[in-house]
């Protein structure tokens, strides 16, 4: 497996865990919902694997710079990357968080100490990257502004992973999947807003100075991700607009509204995939 595929991949683990964790903290603290021991389970193996994720990118980055594996394992290497880079300082920051996230999970802490510390997490992700850049004025707004559009998105994708096992037991546990599905239904538009508003933005303040180009991975990709953006807030204003208010006459609506919601939630778990695998491409 190369240094790439090995980056990609912890990328991904490093930024998802966080999000599932931020995501389903939150609705169940907007959504008034217990904290079972099934979740508080999850959350301690997603912190785990979020940390060894985290903790293996930057000997992956020292690698890509040196352009050698060997460089993995250069204590002098490693420390310039982590001291004198903007990446290895985010790193630093984002490394100290988990390791106190996966400490809280382990130490049963509460719903509220999680979400803080996953919401820490994603933070420091959403100030790398090419988020930062540029300086001065434009890169605050591009850095605040990417940290607003990974905390969206994380409690849209965390949400649907604690509303989808809620509509599975509906109608058998029909008040509190009601109350949760209320909720959701409306802390959801401001998540599926904040996601387009702070993703088109991004879009343009990365693609404004390098301009359109056919020919660019970097791109292709984005669009990509851009299309299933599109398709996820289809998919949730349906549900919401078209099938929520139909689950009164029958089943059909709700076998609908559970594979939907599964469709969002993939396509999200992709987008982030996607995003990703950008981190790694020049915009060019």
């Amino acid at each position: 497996m190369t240094v790439a595929v090995l980056m990609a991949l912890c990328r991904y683990g490093a930024a998802l865990m966080p999000m599932l964790i931020f995501g389903a903290c939150l609705m169940r603290a907007v959504g008034r919902l217990p904290y079972p021991a099934a979740a508080a389970a999850w959350q301690r193996r997603a912190a785990t694997v979020g940390l060894l994720c985290a903790a293996a990118l930057l000997p992956l980055q020292a690698a890509t710079i040196a352009g050698e594996p060997a460089a993995m394992v250069q204590p002098a290497l490693l420390w310039q990357v982590a001291t004198l880079t903007g990446y290895g300082q985010a790193w630093m920051a984002k490394a100290v968080l988990a390791v106190l996230l996966v400490g809280a999970a382990w130490r049963g802490a509460g719903n509220t100490a999680l979400l803080w510390l996953a919401g820490g997490v994603l933070a420091a992700t959403g100030a790398s990257g090419h988020a930062a850049m540029h300086g001065g004025t434009i890169g605050l707004l591009h850095v605040s502004n990417n940290i607003v559009h990974i905390l969206c998105a994380a409690f849209w994708l965390g949400a649907l992973a604690v509303v989808l096992p809620l509509l599975h037991r509906w109608p058998r546990d029909h008040a509190e999947a009601g109350r949760a599905l209320a909720r959701f239904s409306s802390a959801g538009h401001w998540a599926v807003a904040g996601v387009m508003a702070t993703g088109a933005l991004n879009t343009w303040l990365i693609l404004r100075d390098a301009g359109l180009n056919l020919q660019s991975p970097y791109q292709w990709l984005l669009a990509l991700k851009a299309g299933l953006a599109l398709l996820m807030a289809a998919l949730a204003l349906a549900n919401r607009y078209y099938w929520v208010p139909r689950l009164a006459r029958g089943g059909q609506a709700m076998r609908v509204l559970r594979r939907q919601a599964a469709m969002v939630l993939c396509a999200g778990l992709a987008a982030v995939l996607l995003v990703s695998l950008l981190g790694m491409l020049s915009p060019a």
